[in-house]
Formats: C-alpha cells, structure tokens, sequence
C-alpha cells in the first residue's frame, strides 16, 4: 500500500512539472493548483477523508481535478484505514476578478467519479471480530467556488451530493474545502 501511495505521489508530482506553462505578457495564467483537500460527507459512519489534489483548467470552461485522500481511526481497539480516490470534471460558469482586492474567484459545477475502500468490522455472536476491506464506487455531483488570493493562493469550497455504490446504494450530502497552490 506504502508503495501505491509513493508511486501515486511521484505521477501527480511529475504530471504537476510536466504541464507546467510559462506565463505571458503581463498576464498570469493559474491553470495548475496543487495542495491539500478534505471531503466530509453528512452520515456519521464516514469521517473525513483528506490527501492531496490536483487540478487543471483545460481551457476557459473545462477543468478536471483528481484527488487522493484518506484517513485512519480506531474503532474498539481495531485499527482502520479509508482511502478514497476520484476524477472530478468541471464546468466554469462564472470568473470574477475584483478590482480593489487581490481576489478572483470562479463558480463552477462537478461531476465526479471513484473508488472507496473502506475498513468494515464485523462482531459475532462468540464475541470474535474480523476486520475485512469493504470496496465501493463513488459517484457525485455539486458546485463550488475557489477563491484566488495574490494570483496562487486557492481556496475552494465544494457542496453537493455523493453517492456510494457497493452492496448497498447511499447517498449523502458533501462539504469539501482545501489549500492550494496556483501555478
């Protein structure tokens, strides 16, 4: 799993330099943030989930952003682990950039798509507990709003619904917010 994560970090962080842009005249083009997400969701069976995240502009309308992210907490003495890993698409409606203040932001809607594994505990009736790894899809939709400080400082906050698709079908309401930087 150590090495999943490491090879996971060395491809963003790779990808990140690869489509690294030069800026031009005058003007900075931030299409590139990375930095630190977390994603809650409403029922209280999941916590939050955070890792890293990677987003890109592809043009003035269409932006993708991927997320890696998960949390570990104990539970009656077992130890357990979530990992959580998404594609978001994104679709621009509004840019805004105020004049007096070093802030832009930019209203957009998501569609995302991924994997959840999750640690799941089961109790019998002789008292044992077995710790098995529970795997589901995950999908959502939403709209969010990233503010820009000082042209590299990006603060998102992203609402909306996600839905989780294993043996049972649940759909709960989501709050995400995060720290990046714009390049």
């Amino acid at each position: 799993m150590k090495k999943l994560f490491l090879s996971l970090f060395v491809c963003i962080f790779c990808a990140t330099f690869s489509f690294a842009q030069e800026n031009s005249e005058n003007e900075i083009q931030t299409k590139n943030a990375l930095g630190f997400f977390i994603k809650t969701q409403s029922n209280a069976n999941h916590l939050p989930l955070g890792g890293i995240n990677y987003q890109r502009w592809l043009n003035d309308y269409w932006g993708v952003q991927g997320s890696i992210q998960g949390t570990f907490y104990s539970k009656k003495q077992e130890p357990n682990y979530n990992f959580c890993t998404d594609l978001e698409l994104q679709v621009r409606f509004i840019k805004h950039k105020f004049k007096v203040l070093p802030i832009e932001s930019t209203v957009y809607a998501w569609l995302s798509g991924g994997l959840i594994a999750q640690d799941e505990v089961a109790v019998y009736g002789d008292g044992s507990v077995e710790v098995y790894k529970d795997c589901s899809f995950c999908t959502g939709i939403g709209f969010g709003v990233d503010f820009v400080f000082h042209e590299h400082i990006s603060v998102p906050l992203a609402i909306g619904y996600l839905a989780n698709i294993g043996d049972t079908i649940s759909a709960d309401f989501s709050i995400s917010t995060g720290f990046r930087y714009r390049f």
